[in-house]
């Protein structure tokens, strides 16, 4: 998603730092498949679903950003 999202900012010349939206995807991505680990699944599961909720929001900001004429 971010390399796809990196390139169609290079082509609308939008300014961007890094690879859009990697980072915290990743992020909840590690922390909703370790919340199987037991005592600590439920906190990782709630940090999983709040980066969860950051990411889609910045997606939905990249998405308007793409949307606006050049």
């Amino acid at each position: 998603m971010s390399d796809a999202l990196a390139k169609e900012f290079d082509v609308r010349q939008i300014g961007y730092e890094g690879k859009p939206g990697y980072v915290i995807g990743l992020v909840a991505s590690i922390l909703m498949a370790t919340s199987i680990i037991p005592y600590l699944g439920g906190l990782l599961w709630i940090g999983g679903v709040v980066c969860g909720i950051v990411y889609w929001v910045q997606i939905a900001d990249f998405s308007k950003k793409i949307a606006q004429p050049a």
